[in-house]
């Protein structure tokens, strides 16, 4: 078993949305469930988004210094079930001022502290 912590960015494989196959890709651990990681995937795709997309990415402003390979944003539209075996290696974690801009983004879009 892995021990991946909790707020870790991980290279992992990822299945597709409709289930057609899996991308390597980076994706930042919320936390574990058993077997089973809670993920956010991570991408570098932002400017080809939609406004509406745009508002629910979150940049990681120190990307180099979290492991990453260019400018990145924590895609926070949906939670995906991540099984251990699909965990590739770690790459890293976000800074401590980035995490804390995580939070306070998280807060102030989906009301989960009220």
């Amino acid at each position: 078993m892995r021990n991946i912590k909790e707020l870790t960015i991980v290279f992992a494989s990822v299945e597709y949305a409709d289930n057609s196959g899996s991308k390597a890709r980076p994706v930042f651990i919320l936390y574990s469930s058993g077997k089973l990681y809670k993920a956010l995937k991570i991408t570098s795709k932002f400017e080809n988004k939609s406004k509406a997309i745009q508002k629910k990415y979150f940049e990681i402003i120190e990307w180099q210094k979290a492991g990453l390979w260019k400018k990145s944003w924590i895609d926070t539209v949906k939670g995906y079930d991540l099984p251990e075996g699909s965990v590739i290696r770690e790459l890293g974690k976000l800074t401590l001022s980035d995490t804390r801009r995580l939070f306070d983004f998280i807060k102030e879009r989906f009301d989960l502290f009220e």
